[in-house]
C-alpha cells in the first residue's frame, strides 16, 4: 500500500501496510516486532518439552485457561475494533498455541502411563528443520520487502492508500474497548496458579525455562515499544492497564524463572548426591567382595 506522507518506509508500507515514519514511530515498530517475534516463539519450548517428555503435570491448568482466554478476548476485540489483518492472524496464532498446550495438558495426564518419553536433545535434523524455516520466513521477507519497495516507486499511482483508523460505532468500539480490557485480568492471573504449582511440587521438571524467559523479554519489549512511541502524559495514563498487564506477568515470569533455576540446581545437586552414593556403594561392594576372597583364600590356605 502506498502512504501519502512522503517519508513513510517504503519496504514497511509494502510488508505490513502501515505508514511508519520518524525515528521514534520507526523504533517502536521494530521493538514491537521483536515482541511479537518472541511471544510466537515463547510457546515452542514447552510444547517441545511437553511432547518429548510425554508429560504435562508440571504445568498449571490455571494458568492454561486463564492464557487462552486473555489470547481469546484480544483476538475478538481485533476482530470487533478492525484492527490489520497481522494483528488479528497474531491472535489467532496465539489461541492456537494455547489450545495445542491445553490439548497436550489433558492428553498427556490421561495417557501418562502407555507413553514413552523421548530424547530431549536436539538432534542435527531437527536444528536443520529451525534453520530451513527461518530463512525461508525471513526471505519472503525480504522479497516481498524489495518488490514492493520497487512497484511503490515505480508504479504509485495504481497501489491503493494503507489503511486507516476504521470509523465504527461507538457502542461497537465500546464492546471492542471492554473485550480488550477483560483480556488484561487474564493475564496477570494466569502467573499466581503456576507459581503456586513450582512451589508445592518443589520441583521444575517438565517446564520450559526457554518459554519463560522468552515471554520475560516479549513482555518487555512490547512495553518499551509502547513506550517508546510516545512520551505524552496524557496517551500514557490511558495506556496504563496495559502496562500493568504486561508489567505485573512480566514480574511474576521473573519469579517463575528464579524458581525453575532453583529447583533445577537443587535437582542437579540431588542426582549427583545420589551418583555418588550409587558409586560408593557399588565400591564398598567390591571391596567387601575382594576382603571376603581374600579370607576364604586364607582360611583355605591353612585348612591345607
Amino acid at each position: 500500500c502506498k502512504c501519502q506522507d512522503q517519508s513513510s518506509s517504503k519496504f514497511i508500507a509494502a510488508v505490513f501496510h502501515e505508514c511508519i515514519s520518524g525515528p521514534k514511530e520507526m523504533s517502536s515498530f521494530i521493538i514491537g516486532w521483536i515482541s511479537i517475534v518472541l511471544w510466537v516463539i515463547a510457546y515452542l519450548p514447552q510444547m517441545r518439552l511437553n511432547f518429548i517428555l510425554k508429560r504435562s503435570e508440571a504445568m498449571s491448568p490455571v494458568f492454561l485457561l486463564c492464557w487462552i482466554f486473555g489470547d481469546l478476548f484480544a483476538t475478538i476485540s481485533c476482530f470487533l475494533l478492525q484492527q490489520l489483518f497481522t494483528q488479528i492472524f497474531l491472535g489467532v496464532i496465539f489461541v492456537t498455541f494455547d489450545i495445542v498446550l491445553v490439548y497436550q495438558y489433558v492428553y498427556y495426564l490421561k495417557c501418562k502411563t502407555s507413553l514413552t518419553p523421548l530424547d530431549a536433545k536436539v538432534r542435527p535434523m531437527e536444528k536443520a528443520i529451525y534453520s530451513f524455516i527461518c530463512i525461508i520466513i525471513v526471505l519472503n521477507v525480504i522479497w516481498v520487502g524489495v518488490y514492493g519497495s520497487m512497484r511503490l516507486t515505480t508504479d504509485f499511482a495504481n497501489i491503493d492508500d494503507c489503511p486507516t483508523v476504521p470509523i465504527l460505532p461507538d457502542g461497537l468500539v465500546l464492546a471492542g474497548d471492554i473485550i480488550a480490557y477483560l483480556s488484561i485480568p487474564m493475564f496477570v492471573a494466569s502467573r499466581p496458579g503456576q507459581i503456586g504449582k513450582l512451589i508445592k511440587r518443589k520441583s521444575s521438571e517438565g517446564l520450559s525455562l526457554g518459554m519463560f524467559c522468552l515471554t520475560v523479554f516479549a513482555n518487555f519489549t512490547q512495553m518499551v515499544s509502547m513506550f517508546v512511541y510516545t512520551q505524552e502524559a496524557d496517551v500514557l495514563i490511558k495506556k496504563i492497564p496495559f502496562f500493568l498487564g504486561q508489567g505485573l506477568p512480566m514480574l511474576c515470569d521473573i519469579w517463575i524463572v528464579i524458581l525453575i533455576i532453583k529447583y533445577s540446581l537443587k535437582n542437579q545437586v540431588k542426582n549427583r548426591r545420589m551418583k555418588q552414593k550409587s558409586e560408593d556403594d557399588v565400591e564398598n561392594f567390591n571391596i567387601a567382595e575382594e576382603n571376603s576372597l581374600t579370607s576364604r583364600q586364607q582360611l583355605l590356605i591353612e585348612t591345607t
